[in-house]
């Protein structure tokens, strides 16, 4: 604790009590060293006389009393060495303090000071709850709707919770930017059993997932004959066509599949025509005509 206050006072420049030293600043500033480092009140108030020389040592040492808080002290030093007057209006500070909004690329810490000081010059002495609602009524929306919720107390809080929110906001645009720019992997092809498994094999399967409304238009004859043309094969027939023998073949009956193969066979055999002869029902090589000859 001892190396902290140390540092903390090394921290903080001399004040010398010049016409070019302002006390409010002076004492802004280290407010600000002093709340970095943890350093209470009797701690402050006992090591302060090492950082006044010349006209402010002077003040100090003949008005050493117990000044009770950081407060106190900090009212009677100001009153001793006054800080510039304040040029601007109190009613225009107050309406750039309810205007003030964070920008669109405006960082939390950026906004967060800017307002801090512009809520010090109308009142040093305003509470923290207050400057708390001012800061959190300036955040963009998308902060601020998560900050509400959180019903913050002090501006030390809303630090804390403003930057998480913009750090996690800023790792997620991150990762979408990434995502965007990387190449999507090369498709995986899938050969099935059914009407599109030549095509499958150079197009990518989801192609060819086609709702009710791609579906080929039909009209109700080619249904019929589509039908008649693609026979329903149960797993008895497949092992037909596999080699095996069903149980209708076994005893000298044909199966279904095979009278329907054969009538499309035979159908198919009716519309064969003949160079040779003209004659439909067969080819040229098996003409007639052509071996009689």
């Amino acid at each position: 604790m001892g190396d902290a206050i140390n540092r903390a006072f090394d921290s903080i420049k001399s004040f010398h009590g010049t016409s070019q030293d302002n006390s409010r600043d002076w004492c802004d500033r280290a407010e600000i060293i002093f709340d970095a480092f943890n350093v209470n009140d009797a701690d402050r108030l006992s090591r302060i006389g090492i950082k006044l020389e010349d006209a402010a040592f002077d003040w100090y040492r003949d008005n050493q009393r117990p000044y009770g808080t950081w407060m106190v002290f900090r009212q009677t030093f100001e009153r001793a060495f006054p800080p510039p007057e304040r040029t601007q209006n109190p009613h225009l500070l107050a309406e750039q303090i309810n205007q003030r909004k964070q920008g669109s690329d405006e960082s939390v810490h950026d906004y967060y000071y800017a307002l801090d000081k512009l809520c010090r010059e109308y009142d040093p002495q305003m509470s923290a709850i207050d400057k708390t609602i001012k800061l959190v009524g300036g955040l963009r929306e998308e902060l601020k709707c998560k900050l509400l919720p959180l019903n913050v107390q002090t501006p030390e809080q809303f630090m804390i919770q403003a930057k998480n929110y913009e750090s996690s906001e800023k790792v997620m645009t991150h990762h979408r930017k990434q995502n965007g720019s990387m190449q999507l992997p090369e498709p995986t092809y899938k050969f099935e059993s059914n009407d599109y498994s030549m095509v499958a094999a150079s197009q990518p399967r989801e192609q060819f997932n086609l709702t009710y409304h791609q579906q080929p238009y039909r009209t109700h004859s080619e249904k019929f004959n589509h039908s008649l043309n693609r026979p329903v094969e149960n797993q008895q027939q497949q092992k037909t066509r596999n080699g095996t023998f069903s149980y209708q073949q076994q005893r000298g009956q044909p199966s279904r599949y095979y009278q329907q193969e054969n009538f499309n066979n035979n159908d198919n055999r009716n519309f064969q025509k003949c160079f040779r002869c003209g004659q439909t029902g067969h080819i040229q090589k098996y003409c007639r005509h052509h071996l009689n000859h």
